[in-house]
């Protein structure tokens, strides 16, 4: 096309483009991560894998010296870990069994400086954002390890989850995927059982049974669920704790 003189020359448009109001970013996981897109939509949607687009997956997950996948939040975060922050259940139910490579994938952020801001799995993540019990046991089914993993603080999912107030079916599923968390020590050097012993949760006292090396309700929860992530169906097998064990309504 022939530049006119004084205006600039465009190339004709086939479409009008679309409104700004009419667009809306949706979530597309491919191979297991998401990129932001910009579809058409007047309505919200939510998460459906059967409609969502895919992608070309420009940046994969690193590991790092310690052997662990881990991506820049910033540069090419997972899908599931933006379903958790968006607190799409549903979708993080979804993700887990189907792209279990996310689940053990670290999350972490930088400040402008280079410093690490922080640092995370999705189980952290998950109980940070009050993940309900089905999020959290898709994604412990996913990655039992999880339960063993430190986020930048040093705190483990039971951490968090005693922080956080969570119910006694997150503290049994936690604590039966890794019996030994009742030795590790967070950053203020505080172990599961001392946070419990400061905790102001309506659960305290169950922490305290079940948290507490050599205590029944210690051994019947290790012991009980020892296939609990190999099949069994904790929301349905354990619906009501105090009948489940007989020891935590003591």
């Amino acid at each position: 096309m022939r530049a006119v003189f004084g205006r600039r020359a465009t190339p004709e448009r086939t479409t009008p483009p679309p409104s700004p109001r009419t667009l809306k970013p949706t979530v597309a996981p491919l191979f297991g991560f998401l990129r932001i897109m910009m579809t058409e939509t007047t309505e919200s949607q939510s998460f459906d894998p059967s409609r969502a687009e895919m992608t070309t997956r420009s940046k994969m997950p690193k590991v790092n010296r310690d052997g662990e996948l881990e991506c820049d939040f910033e540069k090419n975060p997972t899908a599931i870990y933006l379903l958790i922050q968006q607190q799409d259940w549903d979708g993080v139910e979804y993700q887990a069994p189907n792209f279990p490579e996310e689940v053990r994938t670290f999350v972490y952020r930088r400040n402008p400086d280079g410093v690490l801001k922080w640092r995370l799995l999705p189980i952290h993540c998950a109980i940070l954002h009050d993940a309900p019990f089905s999020a959290l046991d898709a994604l412990m089914k996913a990655y039992r390890a999880s339960a063993q993993a430190q986020d930048d603080h040093g705190m483990l999912p039971i951490h968090l989850a005693i922080k956080k107030h969570m119910s006694p079916e997150v503290i049994n599923l936690l604590l039966a995927a890794y019996p030994k968390c009742i030795d590790i020590a967070n950053y203020n050097g505080l172990t599961p059982y001392e946070m419990a012993n400061n905790s102001s949760s309506a659960h305290r006292g169950y922490y305290r049974r079940a948290l507490k090396r050599g205590s029944p309700t210690y051994a019947a929860v290790t012991a009980s669920f020892s296939d609990l992530l190999c099949g069994v169906s904790l929301p349905e097998w354990n619906a009501d704790p105090s009948t489940a064990f007989g020891l935590m309504a003591k």
